[in-house]
């Protein structure tokens, strides 16, 4: 009885962690074309705050919060955060091709 129940536990184990490595977090698309940038983020963040496009700071901002994680310190749950700020200056140049197009 004792060897059938431990079997059981084994595969059970073995199953559910099977599954939960199958499952994927499926990845989502950002752009922002009026300052020309674009990012894959992953599924599990959460998209918190968005200017797209201010004109009077001439910037776009976007704020992702990542998922929490424990700490084991503080004994609380712990969210991190992702923010890009875009900015339209004329002494920010775009790179090698200064032109301001995005690279394909």
């Amino acid at each position: 009885m004792k060897k059938t129940v431990l079997a059981i536990f084994i595969g059970l184990i073995i199953v559910l962690n099977a599954f939960g490595q199958a499952n994927t977090i499926k990845n989502s698309a950002y752009k922002n074309t009026a300052y020309r940038f674009s990012l894959k983020i992953p599924g599990n963040w959460k998209l918190y705050g968005e200017i797209p496009d201010d004109k009077i700071k001439h910037r776009a901002i976007a704020d992702w919060g990542l998922p929490p994680i424990f700490s084991d310190l503080e004994k609380t749950d712990i969210e991190n955060s992702v923010s890009i700020t875009a900015y339209k200056k004329a002494d920010i140049k775009s790179g090698p091709n200064e032109g301001g197009r995005m690279p394909s």
